[in-house]
């Protein structure tokens, strides 16, 4: 991922005088925040910075984790290096859980990164990550049952795996006793989806997760409302902006192909 012109002179105004002073040269949290919204690749670097100076920096570890997840999902690469954002963004995740295990957030982004990485992968390593997906988002609300990612990521996974071809559904779920699948049900995915988005109904990502849902179960008129109400929405970052394209490409696509009459 390139760095805007701009972002790069930031990160070196921001890194530059940290080997020069103390601590409170350090990014921010607000920093990498504000960076990662516009450049994910920027934010990890600021990130990492403190990760280095304090290896249990754990609001760091998170917003790492957070970094390497977006840029995976923004990435035109090879599933191989994808696959490897993903990875690290799973294991600054875990790094953040064992200093913060009740921080709700650290173990939402390792739901995401695992999430992702299961989309990409073989069929064996999908199947492990799927339970290990289905494991984080329930701790994830265990720990902060108003964390709407939490349900959002619980509902799409029920989405995926119920979406899979029946004779996948029965190898998964009993050749290899895949829990994600032997438990996927649409009424299960589609009251977590509303409840993401009844917790936090300005966040494109999951109101598109809920109108894709709603397109995989051939309600075509409500996925589109849905669609509908997510692109007037703000726009809050660069993956906002890519969900849109990915997901509400689909649903549209969706919308003038297959429309109830």
């Amino acid at each position: 991922m390139r760095l805007s012109r701009s972002v790069r002179l930031a990160c070196i105004l921001l890194v530059a005088p940290m080997t020069r002073t103390h601590a409170q040269r350090l990014p921010t949290d607000a920093t990498i925040d504000s960076l990662w919204a516009v450049d994910p690749a920027a934010s990890l670097a600021a990130a990492l910075v403190r990760i280095r100076r304090a290896p249990n920096d754990h609001p760091a570890l998170w917003r790492a984790a957070r970094a390497e997840a977006t840029a995976g999902i923004l990435s035109h690469e090879p599933q191989a290096v994808k696959a490897a954002m993903y990875r690290r963004g799973a294991d600054y995740a875990r790094r953040a859980i064992a200093v913060g295990p009740a921080d709700a957030t650290s173990h939402y982004w390792l739901a995401a990164a695992l999430g992702r990485h299961a989309m990409i992968t073989e069929f064996r390593e999908s199947a492990r990550l799927a339970d290990a997906t289905l494991a984080a988002a329930r701790a994830t609300i265990a720990t902060d049952s108003l964390f709407a990612g939490g349900h959002a990521i619980l509902g799409r996974l029920h989405g995926e795996a119920r979406a899979l071809p029946l004779p996948i559904r029965i190898l998964a779920g009993r050749l290899f006793g895949v829990q994600a699948v032997r438990e996927a049900s649409w009424e299960t995915g589609e009251r977590e989806l509303r409840r993401a988005v009844a917790l936090d109904p300005k966040a494109v990502g999951y109101r598109l997760d809920l109108a894709f849902l709603l397109v995989q179960r051939e309600r075509w008129n409500d996925a589109y409302a849905e669609l509908k109400t997510a692109q007037a929405l703000p726009i809050r970052s660069v993956l906002d902006s890519a969900l849109m394209h990915e997901i509400g490409g689909k649903v549209l696509n969706a919308h003038r192909t297959r429309r109830a009459p």
